[in-house]
């Protein structure tokens, strides 16, 4: 979904770099801020250690192989509101004050909507190498920091004043949206796409599975709904570097395209082995076993009280259609799924899906 997009910067620092000037003023920000739909900045500025902070992340990076990330203008405005938010409230979490997590936070600045996200927060040193370290002990956060997804990045601290601690936002983002670098793009086909395919085979590794469209694509991400997070593969990257290994059965998978087209039909044959998906409590990216033609309401409805929702990817407009329990007809998208579809999946207990019944 597109949004209009305000081009102002929210002015949340002070001429001390990272000082908020007072808790009233940063108040009074935060809330002019939520009365725009999608602000944005037309420059970045990083402060001394919110520099040093990421030149420590892209060495980190690219000691094990990793291409650095680069600065975008929309994440470097989300984070720089979240920091200050967060100092305000006094707490390090990634709901803001606003109610929204980060995947909203990030489209509320303009960020697309459609590509792989993460977010560090830290509460305490003010150096750049020091909450970098800081992170880089943590298994989650440093997972992120080395993730091979992420392309684009905003970092950002604050404080409500010269005695006060410092709240840390970093954002990653698998796309690079700065406005220069889109400005030379001639053909939509020179724009990286995303696909969201659904293995109908037995497993395979990655490479294997993927053969046909070798030259379509260069990255897969897969999501582990047990661990909650996604994991990721890249031909180009050494095999250690790669968290994803093959393609499971009923699974789900977000490809990035190098063009506009992923070069030949999928799936790239029938596949019969089965119309069953076991499902974790919470998100799960399936795919559609069942047959081809149906509605995505009608898909699910054999989930009953369990489903929370489902989401289709719409290839076209690359964007998702939803369906929602309970909306009544007319408010929710009237999305049509065909087999080797992906889709994800809400469910409130872990259970086993049969979609031969739909």
């Amino acid at each position: 979904m597109e949004v209009d997009r305000v081009r102002s910067r929210i002015p949340l620092r002070s001429r001390r770099r990272g000082e908020i000037l007072s808790v009233s003023l940063v108040l009074a920000l935060i809330w002019a801020a939520s009365l725009l739909l999608s602000p944005r900045v037309s420059a970045v500025s990083l402060d001394g250690e919110e520099t040093r902070a990421l030149n420590q992340i892209n060495r980190e990076r690219r000691e094990r192989g990793l291409p650095s990330v680069a600065v975008s203008l929309s994440l470097q405005a989300a984070a720089e509101w979240h920091s200050a938010d967060q100092a305000v409230r006094g707490l390090i979490e990634h709901t803001d004050s606003l109610g929204r997590t980060i995947r909203p936070r990030f489209s509320s600045f303009g960020y697309p909507s459609f590509s792989m996200i993460r977010e560090n927060v830290a509460f305490g040193p003010g150096g750049g190498e020091a909450v970098v370290a800081l992170w880089m002990s943590s298994p989650g956060h440093r997972a992120n920091i080395l993730a091979v997804d992420p392309v684009a990045v905003g970092i950002a601290r604050a404080r409500t004043g010269p005695d006060a601690p410092w709240y840390w936002t970093l954002d990653f983002g698998s796309i690079l949206d700065d406005d220069d670098r889109l400005d030379l793009v001639t053909s939509p086909a020179e724009i990286p796409r995303w696909a969201l395919l659904g293995w109908v085979h037995v497993a395979a590794p990655v490479l294997t599975a993927l053969q046909p469209y070798e030259d379509a694509y260069s990255a897969v991400f897969g999501w582990d709904a047990a661990a909650r997070d996604f994991r990721s593969f890249a031909s180009d990257l050494p095999a250690a570097l790669n968290g994803l290994g093959a393609l499971e059965h009923g699974g789900a998978y977000w490809v990035r395209l190098r063009g506009g087209e992923l070069g030949g039909p999928w799936p790239p044959s029938p596949g019969r082995v089965g119309t069953s998906v076991e499902l974790e409590e919470g998100f799960n990216l399936v795919a559609w076993l069942g047959p081809d033609g149906v509605s995505l309401r009608e898909a699910v409805q054999s989930l009953g009280e369990a489903l929370l929702g489902a989401w289709a990817w719409e290839f076209g407009r690359q964007q998702f259609l939803s369906y929602q329990p309970g909306l009544p007809d007319g408010l929710y998208d009237d999305a049509v799924i065909f087999r080797g579809d992906g889709i994800w999946i809400r469910v409130g207990s872990a259970m086993r899906w049969d979609q031969s019944v739909g």
